[in-house]
């Protein structure tokens, strides 16, 4: 019985660090936690809800991305703080919180660049269906031109008159 309850206790403790990271805003969620970590959501979830017990190797894996933030003497089940002193984490806390930060905001400009990438190609087929539903109507109409709505902001900003004068 006593390692049953020394598993939930142990897994208490990894997510009362997960927790403290969240609460003080090195990052913003358990995801992004993961992502830095190497450590998947599942492991983190799973270690929650108490169905599987925090390995070491979990462990090891947070200490080593926080090494002057959390005591590993708390993990290990001692009595001790889990975080370290604040005199001596107060500028490795600013450093993890901006290694975070970091890693965030580098997400956060891949994210963008796929965004901006994917409304390019959209734009570039809303050209070409213009184009063709252009062409298609000058077909249906025979010799008459129409202009596209965008063709006929072009032609009016290069021309004092858009429309051929039937003269």
């Amino acid at each position: 019985m006593a390692n049953l309850e020394e598993k939930i206790e142990r897994n208490r403790r990894f997510i009362d660090a997960v927790d403290y990271l969240i609460e003080t805003h090195v990052f913003e969620s358990q995801k992004e936690l993961s992502e830095y970590t190497g450590i998947m959501e599942a492991t983190i979830s799973n270690v929650r809800q108490n169905r599987k017990g925090v390995s070491d190797k979990t462990i090891r894996k947070l200490i080593e991305k926080f090494p002057n933030v959390f005591d590993i003497n708390y993990f290990k089940m001692k009595p001790v703080s889990m975080i370290l002193e604040k005199k001596q984490t107060k500028k490795s806390i600013s450093q993890e919180q901006a290694d975070a930060m970091l890693f965030r905001q580098t997400e956060q400009e891949k994210e963008m660049e796929e965004l901006r990438r994917m409304l390019k190609a959209t734009l570039e087929k809303v050209d070409l269906l213009t184009e063709k539903l252009d062409q298609a109507i000058r077909h249906q109409k025979g010799s008459e031109y129409i202009l596209s709505p965008s063709k006929t902001l072009a032609t009016a900003e290069n021309t004092d008159s858009v429309l051929p004068s039937n003269t």
